[in-house]
């Protein structure tokens, strides 16, 4: 059932166990919104701004603590635009991706203008390894727009480097991501990666074995320059999903007088599961479940 009834506007306490943490983890996804957000057109416009290219910006999230407790249509709104936001922080994450492998690298006026030939070559790995390395389910939703020789690096970094992968092995990792390519397009593209120095190639059996072939390291300068311009918006990507798409506190036992309590231990165990697909359909499915409620009051 709704329990706005018995919940005072200005007295959290009042509150049953689940709306305390509805309310707890909207507030949080607020409260990021408003920071985060304008901390990422802020990392955009450091860097790329003078090229005069568009990122996708996120909408915040307003959120009145008094109407969100006693009111369900307030709670569905809230809920509605925060699953708009959830979509959006996807879509900025893939606008740096966008922008960095289809308009910055590998000749822009830009790029050269502040990286050595040495450089050229190895930042787009390195941008992959700290972007694809540590969000394996935005590679898995989202690896089209890069190239595929920079996701095979970017994800198998760390196994090339402390015991390299037969090619069979990397078909198989990059299988897991649903990424699939058949092995003559692929040893096509480990020459590629074996001609930029990345990797070594070689027999073992009846097969070919690529290991790490030098440390991903730019210049001196290289680095200095990545460090300040890019990387902050690849870590960004990664705490933004961290944090944005960990709602793990709403998975709680329902109360069994709660209308539709059924509907509620179907969604609300997705919200264990860290992520942008698990984040969304959970707060989707809440913003749908406040919609019922409010029609069903319409109604009687």
């Amino acid at each position: 059932m709704s329990k706005k009834e018995d919940v005072s506007p200005t007295d959290l306490e009042g509150a049953d166990i689940f709306l305390k943490k509805l309310y707890e983890v909207i507030y949080k996804l607020s409260s990021i919104s408003k920071t985060q957000f304008p901390r990422f057109k802020k990392l955009w416009n450091n860097y790329f701004a003078q090229d005069v290219i568009k990122p996708h910006i996120p909408r915040q999230i307003p959120f009145d603590k008094q109407k969100f407790l006693k009111d369900d249509d307030n709670k569905a709104k809230t809920l509605r635009i925060t699953e708009k936001a959830a979509v959006d922080i996807f879509y900025s994450i893939r606008s740096i991706v966008e922008v960095l492998y289809n308009e910055y690298f590998p000749n822009s006026e830009l790029f050269i203008k502040d990286f050595s030939d040495e450089d050229q070559i190895i930042l787009p790995y390195i941008c992959a390894k700290d972007l694809y390395g540590n969000l394996l389910e935005f590679l898995k939703l989202e690896h089209a727009i890069t190239p595929l020789k920079y996701l095979i690096i970017g994800k198998n970094y760390l196994l090339l480097k402390l015991k390299g992968m037969s090619t069979t092995g990397i078909i198989n990792s990059l299988k897991k991501s649903d990424i699939k390519i058949k092995y003559p397009e692929l040893t096509k593209i480990l020459r590629e990666i074996e001609k930029d120095g990345i990797i070594e190639i070689k027999t073992k059996g009846r097969g070919k074995f690529s290991t790490l072939n030098k440390e991903l390291k730019l210049t001196k300068d290289g680095e200095k320059k990545y460090k300040s311009l890019i990387k902050p918006l690849l870590e960004w990507s990664t705490q933004i999903w961290r944090s944005f798409f960990n709602i793990r506190e709403l998975n709680i036992k329902i109360l069994p007088e709660y209308k539709w309590c059924s509907y509620l231990e179907k969604v609300l165990p997705r919200s264990a599961t860290q992520g942008f697909s698990a984040a969304h359909y959970v707060i989707k499915n809440l913003a749908k479940y406040y919609e019922m409620l409010i029609k069903e009051e319409n109604e009687d």
